[in-house]
């Protein structure tokens, strides 16, 4: 994962290299294709044992949760 402390850091850096910048970039990229390859084997795996509709539905149930997740940690920090 990008972490967050790498997120961080790199917010913190009064002004990053063209260096620092492509590692960070590089790193946030690496981290997105590791994401998006679990996601695949998993819903590969799904495939086996259910109907497709069923997992079309389930990868938009995922994502209306992570959006709800994000929603109430918003509200909270007001």
């Amino acid at each position: 994962m990008v972490e967050r402390n790498k997120v961080k850091a790199f917010k913190q850096l009064p002004s990053a290299s063209d260096v620092e910048s492509d590692k960070f970039i590089n790193d946030y990229f690496s981290f997105k294709q590791e994401e998006i390859d679990l996601s695949e084997r998993y819903i590969i795996e799904f495939k086996k044992i259910l109907p497709t509709a069923k997992v079309g539905k389930l990868v938009t149930l995922v994502q209306e949760f992570k959006m709800q997740l994000l929603r109430k940690v918003k509200e909270g920090k007001r």
